[in-house]
């Protein structure tokens, strides 16, 4: 009978059972059999919600640190956050902690719909309890007060209209997600180096457009700041709405390159249909197997685990002689070693029938035929003697 009590059961999920133990995917999608497959959540198993959960604690962490760091050292802080925190979600979740990453993903084909809606919805939680815990940290900041730690925007460094602040931060954005596509979406990247570029990506892009707009480039930075401290609503989705738009045409310009991910052939697919235009062979063959990548060597693409069909062999296969067997079944190596020489007596003897003792002439078989002359080897049978 198990035990109910939970530091027990926590003991054995962690000892016999532990969440991240297996490859499997909870998000399978068979895209031959339901037009909607692609936009639909499958199960929501363990290893699901603990990738909901490191999205969660990687973007509080972010919101915290990145947030409260001080102007002189808030581009080099946030770069070595994000670096950080990628480092620490990339095996459970994939690492993506930014909403605008998530989309483009979920664009590509290489994160499906649901999955990257529950991404979003757990990172913008992420922020939101990161900028209630900076509240609580920060004896400036206060609920609802109008400014606070994290806040974004563009009227407090260098001033700048509002469609400049659009395009700083679509720009920004777009060169974001290119890099995380570059190192950690595609294959074959750049290993466990890509969390060090998208890091010092960032940095760069604060280094230079922080003055002007802060550097954002991800809307649950924007928005969970904005809910917690109710500071700059009137710009708010001018961030937002200009990192879709720089991570969309980031997507947009990645497909010829690398084509579409996991989820994309049905997608793409719909997409030929409505256009009229023939689908491309190698999308109906995806469509129809799939493909799997591991999922350690690509931190940003969901891998679903899927059934390929075994292919009937052909009929000239079929018909083909049988190889033959090498070696034949009957042969049994011999595999016993010559016997050695004995002690005193050379390896190649010749003597002459003189030369024996009476000893051997009178036991002519353990000399054998060798030892003895040409007329007694002629008669000589083992045995005899």
């Amino acid at each position: 009978m198990r035990s109910h009590n939970p530091v027990k059961q926590f003991l054995e999920i962690a000892r016999n059972h532990p969440v991240l133990s297996g490859r499997a995917q909870e998000d399978n999608v068979d895209s031959s059999s339901d037009a909607l497959a692609a936009f639909k959540v499958h199960r929501f198993g363990a290893r699901l919600w603990a990738a909901l959960l490191a999205e969660f604690i990687g973007l509080a962490i972010f919101q915290i640190y990145g947030g409260s760091a001080n102007d002189e050292v808030a581009a080099f802080g946030n770069g070595l956050t994000l670096a950080i925190a990628i480092y620490a979600t990339a095996n459970v979740s994939g690492g993506h902690l930014n909403p605008a990453v998530t989309f483009a993903t979920c664009l590509t084909g290489h994160l499906s719909w649901p999955r990257g809606g529950l991404y979003c919805a757990a990172q913008l939680l992420g922020a939101i309890f990161g900028a209630l815990v900076a509240a609580g940290l920060l004896p400036s900041a206060a609920v609802g007060g109008g400014i606070g730690p994290g806040c974004f925007t563009h009227t407090k460094g260098i001033q700048i209209s509002t469609g400049q602040l659009f395009w700083w931060e679509a720009i920004m954005t777009f060169t974001l997600v290119m890099v995380v596509y570059a190192t950690a979406v595609t294959k074959p990247g750049h290993g466990n180096i890509a969390p060090l570029a998208i890091g010092f990506t960032l940095f760069a892009s604060a280094f230079v457009g922080g003055p002007y707009t802060g550097a954002a480039l991800n809307p649950a930075r924007v928005l969970g700041p904005a809910m917690v401290f109710h500071c700059f609503w009137d710009t708010a989705m001018v961030y937002v709405f200009a990192q879709l738009l720089g991570s969309a045409v980031a997507a947009a310009l990645i497909l010829p390159l690398y084509g579409f991910g996991q989820f994309g052939s049905l997608f793409d697919m719909r997409i030929f249909g409505f256009l009229g235009l023939s689908v491309p062979s190698h999308l109906r063959a995806q469509r129809l197997a799939g493909e799997a990548g591991p999922h350690a060597e690509v931190f940003m693409e969901e891998a679903p685990l899927r059934s390929i069909p075994a292919a009937r062999p052909s009929a000239l296969l079929a018909s083909a002689p049988a190889m033959p067997q090498i070696p034949p079944p009957a042969f049994v190596p011999d595999y016993r070693l010559p016997p050695l020489p004995s002690a005193g007596r050379p390896t190649n003897p010749k003597p002459t029938l003189a030369a024996l003792s009476e000893t051997d002439r009178a036991r002519p078989y353990a000399a054998g035929p060798r030892a003895m002359g040409a007329r007694e080897a002629q008669h000589w049978q083992p045995g005899s003697g």
